[in-house]
């Protein structure tokens, strides 16, 4: 599942998509229109819908939480002798 972007300036819309299959060919199949994109970002929609779905995954937490503040940014690598 993945977002696109669909349509042609200045109508642009956000689109919830996936890939399934159909016998030999991999077809995409639109599973919801989210609107039109310049109504979304002028309104904090997109922002909140991202803050909403950040809940279900861990990464983007993490990020999240480095720019908020709450983490520190480390040396993730270990010198082994």
């Amino acid at each position: 599942m993945f977002i696109r972007v669909k349509g042609t300036e200045p109508y642009r819309y956000l689109q919830v998509v996936e890939n399934h299959r159909e016998g030999t060919r991999v077809v995409q199949r639109v599973l919801c229109t989210l609107g039109r994109l310049d109504h979304l970002t002028a309104t904090g929609a997109t922002d909140s819908l991202l803050r909403s779905l950040a809940r279900f995954g861990q990464r983007v937490r993490v990020v999240e939480g480095y720019s908020n503040g709450q983490l520190e940014a480390g040396s993730g690598k270990t010198d082994r002798p």
